[in-house]
């Protein structure tokens, strides 16, 4: 068989046991932890907003952020503490059976990448308006400190 995509997967130890079927989706959208240090991964969302998170070094969050972007309305990175945390993606996913110009949502992939306290702010406009006001905002603080 072939493969024509690539996988994304959030482990959690719970649920991971040795299959030759591809990985199915998280059941569940809570921090996924694998505790031998090879996967760490923290998963916000709206209900997060304004919050302090605590990470560990090397470790991944993930901010989801639902989005309509055919209203021309995207979320993109208004402000990042580029010492303590580096973006490395942003993707939009439609869910299963998606009409056209339903909404989505916009996954952001950060890292932490050194010590301290980091900021995300995402700001949801047009892009092809003046950068005046954005019709909404996400924040999230990000204390990044050693893994224990």
């Amino acid at each position: 068989m072939q493969s024509t995509g690539s996988w994304r997967v959030l482990l959690d130890l719970d649920v991971c046991r040795e299959s030759s079927e591809p990985p199915s989706p998280p059941r569940r959208r809570e921090p996924a932890r694998l505790l031998l240090g090879v996967i760490i991964t923290k998963v916000v969302d709206g209900r997060n907003r304004g919050a302090s998170i605590d990470a560990e070094l090397g470790e991944t969050i993930l901010v989801r952020l639902d989005e309509t972007p055919t209203s021309g309305y995207r979320w993109a990175l208004d402000h990042l503490d580029k010492e303590v945390l580096a973006a490395e993606a942003s993707e939009f996913e439609l869910p299963a059976n998606a009409a056209i110009g339903a909404a989505g949502q916009r996954t952001f992939t950060f890292k932490a990448i050194g010590h301290g306290i980091g900021h995300i702010a995402l700001a949801l406009r047009r892009r092809w308006e003046d950068p005046g006001p954005a019709v909404d905002q996400f924040e999230i603080s990000v204390r990044v400190g050693e893994r224990q």
